[in-house]
């Protein structure tokens, strides 16, 4: 007989990090996560706002305990499928937190049934020939710190490499980017342009895209603030690179407008922030 959910809970760790990372709290870096269990097995998904949003995230969680403890894991997946609060649940940070919520009920199900995740989400049928890249590259590091990276990363087999632009002043950007350059494989640039203010203007994205482009940068993420979906189509049109976001996004509404009115190359989805 299938157990009932006995617990939801929250929990926000801190890791020391070296100076400051733009748009985070403090210079420890908040990391949350959500465990669900039924008493003896637990279902656990990361809480990407958490490092910037950490402790207010905690009274929606304590919502989802108060509403669904008790219940089966399989019936709580099914009714949050349609899960709706007026004015609440369309997009934003409630959104954000119930997806990852049906992360961790996706994870518990699939141990409760003893097999692996992809299993339980019936994708053996699908190509697994997929890419692999590793976020790194803080905009903090140094372009001695990258090339030390892709050192790491290189032994470790990914398809490609991403770091992160934008704090620094164009002309250390422009020595990282060359160095992120080294890595055998996919490079991958992040502009943060949902994270920093302000972000580049369109001139300056298409600036930064033909350098990006002389270097052979496989993609340019957030070369704009993720709302400007008008410009982010002209800088698609206007630019070979190819172009790159999504992770801003939560709920079904805000990624429809994006793939209606952007018309960039890459949608990007993030499974601990975009919504279940």
């Amino acid at each position: 007989m299938p157990k009932k959910i006995v617990s939801i809970d929250y929990k926000v760790i801190s890791t020391e990090i070296i100076g400051k990372i733009h748009g985070q709290q403090s210079n420890s870096k908040p990391i949350g996560y959500i465990i669900v269990s039924d008493g003896e097995i637990s279902g656990i998904s990361e809480v990407y706002l958490s490092t910037y949003f950490s402790v207010y995230a905690n009274s929606i969680f304590n919502f989802f305990n108060d509403k669904f403890a008790g219940e089966i894991c399989d019936d709580i997946l099914r009714r949050i499928n349609n899960f709706s609060i007026p004015f609440v649940s369309r997009n934003g940070i409630f959104t954000s937190c119930l997806g990852c919520f049906e992360n961790a009920l996706l994870d518990l199900a699939a141990k409760q049934k003893g097999l692996p995740l992809y299993e339980f989400l019936n994708s053996e049928n699908l190509d697994h020939a997929f890419k692999y890249y590793a976020s790194g590259g803080s905009v903090i590091m140094s372009s001695e710190e990258i090339i030390d990276e892709i050192g790491i990363i290189s032994a470790q087999n990914f398809d490609g490499y991403k770091i992160r632009i934008g704090l620094k002043s164009w002309d250390e950007d422009m020595e990282r980017v060359d160095a992120a350059s080294r890595y055998n494989g996919y490079v991958m640039v992040d502009g943060i342009c949902g994270t920093r203010n302000p972000p580049y203007n369109l001139q300056e994205a298409l600036s930064v895209s033909e350098y990006l482009i002389e270097k052979e940068i496989y993609w340019f993420e957030e070369p704009l603030h993720p709302d400007n979906y008008a410009e982010m189509k002209i800088l698609q049109e206007n630019s070979s690179i190819n172009i790159a976001a999504g992770e801003a996004y939560s709920g079904i509404g805000e990624f429809q407008n994006f793939i209606n009115f952007a018309k960039t190359n890459y949608v990007q989805f993030d499974a601990c922030h975009s919504g279940g």
